[in-house]
Parts: structure tokens; sequence; C-alpha cells
């Protein structure tokens, strides 16, 4: 799927396609964040703490800041109970990159987690056949076969990492998926945290006698 949305720069020349691939990723993460934080004074505080990651994303044609940018919006779609959008940016990050599906540990904490996730996967089966449009059935199973074969390549690759540590120093293989899941609750329990609490302090003054 990524690759056929691809397509669309690149029958772009490259000054032109590279340049609005660029303006499409900061476009994401900046909406996101503008979104997030809408005080100015934490708008600023969001663009310098992500400035030096995003002019790298940048400098490098990477989808980084359009991955993070998808991670929010799901998020904020979560907050303002749209759950349609909520699973396409859910099923855009995950088609992108893999480790994408981690943000989807948010679901757990909102109403609606089964309708939430049916939205989800409905997003992700349609956006994965999408490819079906421009090449044929045995292609479409080829490329997929590829991409699997990618991801447990890369799984593979753990250089300076914990995962590269416990190996090299104690022989401890440990899969990526076991050191990445504690990241993913520490980042997703203080927004957790936070919502059920004004979601508590809500309800609590709603119930409290004028």
């Amino acid at each position: 799927m990524f690759a056929l949305f691809m397509g669309l720069f690149a029958w772009m020349p490259n000054w032109l396609g590279l340049l609005l691939w660029n303006v499409l990723n900061n476009t994401m993460l900046y909406t996101a964040g503008r979104r997030l934080f809408p005080e100015v004074r934490r708008q600023l505080l969001f663009l310098l703490v992500v400035f030096i990651d995003v002019m790298t994303a940048l400098h490098n044609s990477q989808a980084n800041c359009l991955l993070v940018g998808l991670m929010l919006w799901t998020y904020l779609n979560l907050e303002n109970r749209k759950p349609m959008w909520a699973g396409l940016c859910l099923a855009l990050a995950f088609l992108i990159k893999v480790y994408g599906i981690g943000i989807g540990l948010l679901f757990l904490f909102y109403p609606g987690f089964f309708r939430n996730s049916l939205w989800a996967a409905l997003w992700v089966v349609v956006l994965g056949f999408t490819p079906l449009l421009v090449v044929s059935w045995p292609e479409f199973q080829m490329i997929y076969v590829a991409w699997y074969d990618i991801v447990r390549a890369s799984a593979t690759g753990v250089q300076l990492s914990l995962m590269g540590v416990l190996d090299t120093w104690f022989g401890l293989h440990v899969s990526k998926g076991r050191c990445s899941w504690p990241d993913w609750w520490r980042c997703c329990c203080p927004w957790a945290t936070g919502t059920a609490g004004a979601r508590r302090t809500t309800a609590a003054s709603t119930c409290r006698p004028s």
C-alpha cells in the first residue's frame, strides 16, 4: 500500500516529489501537535522538543514525521470520539511501518474497544488490498511475501540496543516485541491516566448539586 501511495510522488520531477513528500510529513506532524497543544506556548515547546529529530527525518526524506503525526492523530480522534478516523490513522501507521500498530494500545483505555478495533481492522483490510488496483493477484501475493521477509530480516538488526546488549553480554536472545511493549505501556499510561482523571473530574462536576 505504501509503495502505491508513493507512486503519487514518483511520476513527478525529483525536486517536486521530494518537496511535496517533506511538506506532507511536516504538515501531518505540525497539525497534530497544534491540535494537541492549543496554547501557543506549548506549541512552541513541542516544536522545540522535536526540532532536531524533524530536521534529521526531513533531511533524509524519511517517513518518521508522517508516522508520528498519524499516531498523534489516532489519539486525538479517540479523544474526540471519532473511531472511524482513529482506525484509519492507526491502519495507515501500521501499513507504513509495522511498529505503528503499537499506538493501538490506546484503544484499551477508551470506551467502545471492540467498535474501535473493528474500524481499524476494516481499514487495514481495505487499504491492504489497494495494490490490487494496479497489480494482479499473483503479483499481490508476491509483494506481501517479500514484505514479510523484509520485516523478518530487519528483526535481526539489534545493533546498539537493549536486545544487542543482552545478546552480546549475557547470551540472552530477546525478541524486539518483548523489549518494546514496556515502552509502549509507559507511553500510553500517562495519556490513559490523564484521560481517566479528566473524565472523573467532568463526571464529578456534572453530578455536583448546584
